[in-house]
């Protein structure tokens, strides 16, 4: 199976100074494919966008 074209795309710039790239494929039953560095995520492969936006308000806040 190809992997799907992303819908969107976020970079996420860590305080280490790494980059991490999301690419976010809208599937079929409303929820998003989450690929992490071009990687099917580990620790979030398919999730709402609730859920994601909540995944990336978690790492925003570790960043302080």
């Amino acid at each position: 199976m190809a992997r799907p074209k992303s819908d969107v795309t976020i970079s996420l710039k860590g305080r280490d100074g790494k980059t991490t790239r999301l690419n976010l494929a809208l599937l079929i039953d409303g929820q998003w494919a989450v690929r992490r560095d071009g990687k099917l995520s580990r620790k979030l492969p398919y999730g709402t966008s609730s859920d994601i936006a909540a995944a990336i308000r978690k790492w925003l806040a570790a960043q302080r």
